[in-house]
């Protein structure tokens, strides 16, 4: 299976102006937004996994109301991981985003654009 970077990147970056669009509009429904991921999981068989961490309360101020359910941490904040898993496709939430080591989501904070990193366990 050959890894287009750039193919790679542009799914990524789509996807983030998906949801920055939804969230102007004021359409912040955290099942449409998990469908959506799912949806591209799915239409995508070379890809591995989709996610999406919003900041504290920056998704819709709702956080309490989700606390500790599928695709969020225990504070409620929005943080969906969808991947395959043995055949399957499952949600979790992220983990360990708040760690210095978090390449993957400090990265793109920090230089303000997508940023490829290699895959990791």
């Amino acid at each position: 299976m050959t890894f287009d970077r750039c193919e790679t990147v542009n799914r990524a970056g789509h996807l983030a102006l998906i949801f920055s669009s939804l969230k102007a509009l004021g359409l912040t429904d955290r099942k449409l937004l998990n469908e959506i991921m799912r949806g591209v999981l799915l239409a995508n068989s070379r890809l591995l996994g989709v996610w999406t961490v919003w900041e504290p309360n920056a998704l819709d101020g709702r956080h309490r109301l989700y606390a500790g359910t599928s695709g969020h941490d225990m504070s409620g904040r929005f943080v969906p991981f969808w991947h395959r898993y043995e055949g399957q496709v499952r949600l979790e939430a992220n983990i360990d985003y708040d760690k210095p080591e978090s390449e993957w989501y400090f990265a793109p904070a920090r230089r303000r654009t997508e940023v490829v990193i290699d895959p990791y366990v």
